[in-house]
This record gives C-alpha cells, structure tokens and sequence, in this order.
C-alpha cells in the first residue's frame, strides 16, 4: 500500500494562532490555494480511494484538491485532530503557557476535557489497521491533521522517527507498507505549494 497523507490547508484560526483541535476552522484564502495545490500535486497518482477526517478544514481541502475528479471518498471521524478540550478557539499562547507550567510536552500532554497523545495515537493506529487489511497494494490518500500524521509517522516508520516532526499545512509526506515493513519515502513535501504558511510559536501549533 502507498500511503498519501496530507494536512489541510491553512485556516485562519491557524493564521491567527487559536487553538484548533477538534473545532471545525475555517480554511484561509492561502489555505484553500494551498488544497488546490495539493490537487495538483496529486494528478499523476493513479488514486483507489481517499479517507478523509470529518471535521470541515480537512473536507473542504479535500474537496479542493479532488475537483474534477471521481475517486471514492470515505469520511472518518477517527482521523480528527486531538481534542484540546477547554483550550480549543483559545489562544495557542495560553495553551503553551500550560505545558511550560506542568512542564510537560506534546507526547505528555492530557489537556482538561480533551484527549491525549496516546488516545490519538490509538484511533489512528486502528485506523491504519483497517485500511492495511482493505487495501494491500493499493494507492490510498488521507487527508487530516497535524496530529494523526505524526501520530502514524511515529507509530508506522518507528526506526525513523522518534520525536514530532514539521508537518506544514498542504504538505504531503508518504508511507510504503508491504506487510509488516513500512518505509517513510516522503516527508513533508511542500515544493507544490504557493506559500508554506510559518507559525510563529516555538512548539508545534496542532
């Protein structure tokens, strides 16, 4: 299996640094460029099927991307972005402002109301398990979030990667999986992109 996972395109909420999460964010005019860029990108794929996370930035970006084409699309909620809880349309800020006072990281982190690195982790390993035992061979793209892309990075390519890793918004990166191997051949390719949109905090913004 050749799997595509690309983030969603900027939205203004990651513009502005606000806290995303689980909240549906709105793709900025840069965004939805940047998904129809990815459209681009992935014209000489020869695609069997596409998932893609239910919340609106992720299907507007793939509805962008795949205009004018027909490739089976499958929405699944195990592909959202990690619940921030009571930080989700707050400031990153105030977010990072928590973790530096529990001294804590990404990988440790349990907001209040939300979820945890481990339980994201979890959905999308069942996730990859059953689009691995449906699609062997196959070419399969996913369209999601910063998140679930490091969280299969990690998980899958393990002998590679070790720490989080930039995912910019309309990147590709690229896993090949035959059987239990699983190569990590692309890593976060933006040359397709019009603009690569930069954060301006010092840790990941989700």
């Amino acid at each position: 299996m050749r799997l595509i996972l690309v983030r969603h395109g900027e939205t203004v909420e990651n513009a502005t640094d606000i806290v995303q999460g689980q909240i549906p964010g709105e793709l900025s005019v840069l965004g939805r460029e940047q998904a129809t860029a990815v459209g681009t990108y992935l014209k000489p794929e020869e695609i069997d099927v596409v998932y893609v996370s239910d919340l609106e930035r992720a299907r507007l970006s793939a509805r962008l991307a795949l205009a004018g084409t027909e490739v089976e699309t499958v929405t699944d909620a195990r592909l959202r972005e990690q619940s921030f809880g009571i930080f989700e349309g707050g400031p990153v800020a105030t977010l990072l402002d928590e973790m530096r006072r529990l001294r804590t990281d990404w990988d440790s982190f349990d907001p209040v109301g939300g979820e945890s690195r481990d339980g994201l982790r979890a959905r999308a390993r069942e996730f990859f398990a059953d689009i691995a035992a449906r699609h062997n061979g196959q070419t399969v793209v996913v369209f999601t979030h910063y998140g679930v892309i490091n969280s299969l990075i990690k998980t899958l390519a393990r002998s590679e990667i070790h720490s989080d890793v930039e995912v910019a918004n309309g990147s590709v990166s690229v896993l090949r999986v035959e059987g239990p191997q699983v190569a990590l051949e692309i890593l976060n390719a933006t040359d397709h992109l019009p603009v690569v949109a930069d954060s301006p905090t010092r840790l990941p913004t989700p």
